[in-house]
């Protein structure tokens, strides 16, 4: 890959860009399902989980301008925090327990695990190995709840959503592999696998989003439809 190209895939660049643009985008599904009336329950935790999620990968790529508690271990927490509520509003949305004492234990650990391996006795590798198959398992449980969708008006954007979860899942899979064999010493330093896990969790992200989007214009929709034919 010829220098050139390498200074438009830098994983610092794209991390910040893509995890502020999916900010963005949940700030303004946020209030969109407020100014709705809240219609869909779980659809505010899932909004504020992707949020949160991209609030946390922007402050990880910022690592080497902050402290440790800041770059590594409020920035961990607040995407496995994310991930988490994001699991558990897709499962209100499919009017499913959240199981939070289960989601907080998967918090628990991926805050030890930053604290022992990123603060207490840094190494990288088992650090990035370890949350990275975290986020890997709660992204693939992401992704089984929201193929489980079956009303016609939720689909679309179910469908979308397990897509992002699937994504994230086999790149976080992936990353903990490569974090194992020493290929990863670093979140932001310039290699393949950084640029395409970066890439891929942005996107995700962002598609993650819009998921939830395509949930809420789609049950709009079907709420219109049915309040016209019971006028005719």
């Amino acid at each position: 890959m010829s220098p050139t190209a390498w200074t438009y895939l830098d994983p610092l660049g794209l991390g910040i860009t893509l995890s502020l643009s999916a900010a963005l985008l949940s700030l303004v599904m946020l209030i969109t399902n407020r100014t709705l009336g809240r219609r869909l329950p779980g659809m505010q935790l899932a909004a504020c989980g992707v949020l949160l999620a991209s609030v946390g990968f922007a402050l990880n790529m910022l690592q080497a301008w902050l402290s440790p508690w800041v770059g590594l271990v409020l920035a961990v927490m607040l995407m496995v925090t994310g991930v988490s509520l994001l699991l558990g509003g897709a499962r209100q949305l499919r009017s499913m327990p959240a199981h939070w004492g289960w989601l907080a234990a998967c918090c628990a650990a991926g805050l030890c695990t930053v604290l022992w391996f990123g603060v207490m006795a840094p190494s990288p590798r088992w650090r990035i190995g370890l949350l990275s198959l975290l986020l890997a398992f709660l992204s693939l449980l992401v992704t089984r709840t929201a193929l489980g969708e079956s009303r016609p008006q939720h689909q679309a954007g179910m469908r979308l959503l397990a897509f992002a979860g699937r994504s994230v899942a086999v790149l976080m899979g992936m990353r903990s592999l490569a974090a194992v064999l020493g290929l990863v010493d670093s979140s932001v330093s310039n290699s393949l696998v950084n640029t395409g896990s970066v890439l891929a969790s942005g996107m995700a992200l962002i598609g993650g989003v819009v998921g939830l989007v395509l949930v809420l214009s789609g049950d709009l929709m079907a709420f219109c439809s049915t309040s016209e034919n019971m006028i005719h």
